[in-house]
């Protein structure tokens, strides 16, 4: 079964391999507003949260399913929990994860859980109690 595995900041530098590919695909889709090296820069500095979907039954080089980046945003009338990215294959596998994420979140006092995604995850994100509230728009200058 495939787990959502928390890294660690102090150990960020050590795995960086297994998902800078994930991550630098996921930020090219959404605009290019980061690099790779920017969010594991905010990850090593604890700023952000490394999340990889892991299976211990398969071979390590198969292992890897899935990689996520959350962030915790203080805002003035609430403390959020926000997936910035979530990606990977075989998504039916490892999407149940999200309740692990949020029993974190709830554990770091977080008031609210928020993903700002493409079109497709309001299907996936609706049956985790997400609704639709917003749509972030972004216009290139």
């Amino acid at each position: 079964m495939i787990e959502a595995v928390y890294i660690p900041s102090e150990n960020i530098n050590d795995c960086w391999n297994l998902v800078d590919q994930h991550i630098s695909n996921a930020l090219e889709r959404s605009g290019n507003h980061y690099n790779s090296s920017d969010i594991e820069d905010k990850c090593a500095k604890g700023e952000m949260q490394l999340w990889i979907g892991w299976d211990n039954t398969k071979p390590k080089d198969d292992a890897h399913y899935a990689t996520c980046v959350t962030e915790i945003i203080v805002r003035p009338n609430s403390k959020t929990f926000s997936i910035f990215i979530m990606t990977g294959r075989n998504m039916k596998d490892w999407v149940h994860n999200l309740d692990k994420l949020a029993e974190f979140a709830k554990s770091r006092n977080c008031t609210h859980f928020e993903a700002v995604a493409r079109p497709g995850w309001e299907r996936v994100l609706k049956r985790f109690n997400f609704k639709k509230t917003h749509v972030y728009l972004e216009r290139k200058l």
